[in-house]
């Protein structure tokens, strides 16, 4: 099994919750994986939102694996969960798996060009966080037995699709 060294526990304690948060949405989730150089992309997607997740993490060293110097792969969200040990900062990458569709359509790494009529980061963020307060909100108003997570994310799909 290849290792992935991490820069250190922060960086595995991170991964872990992004797989954590994924797979509390769905148990079966799949991401994609790229290394190269010191750097790890993480892609995911959880199935309630039209979102691509995407968790950079960065490595001890560079990956190398062989002759390789690039990793791609499609892998089990749970399993690399399982493969993520904290304490060592490290994660074993798990067999390939057939991966959603999603998986084969990634970002481009370069060509972005700026989109006119977006709002600006302070606009963005101050959306964002009334967002988020919105959410929390609606959620503590719902009784205990309401709190699903099919109420949970039928609240976040309401507010993501303004």
């Amino acid at each position: 099994m290849t290792v992935l060294h991490l820069a250190d526990e922060t960086e595995a304690a991170d991964l872990a919750a992004f797989l954590s948060r994924l797979l509390h949405y769905d148990r079966s989730a799949a991401v994609r994986l790229q290394a190269a150089g010191t750097a790890l992309a993480v892609f995911g997607r959880p199935p309630s939102f039209e979102v691509l997740a995407v968790r950079a993490v960065r490595l001890a060293k560079p990956y190398e694996d062989g002759l390789d110097v690039t990793l791609d792969v499609t892998v089990s969200a749970g399993e690399l969960l399982e493969a993520v040990d904290e304490a060592a900062a490290t994660a074993g990458v798990p067999g390939a798996v057939t991966g959603p569709p999603w998986a084969g359509l990634l970002p481009p790494r370069s060509g972005w060009e700026p989109e006119g009529g977006l709002p600006g980061a302070d606009v963005l963020r101050s959306l964002v966080s009334a967002a988020v307060a919105e959410f929390r909100s609606r959620t503590e108003e719902l009784a205990a037995e309401r709190r699903t997570r099919a109420e949970l994310d039928s609240i976040g799909r309401d507010i993501w699709s303004r």
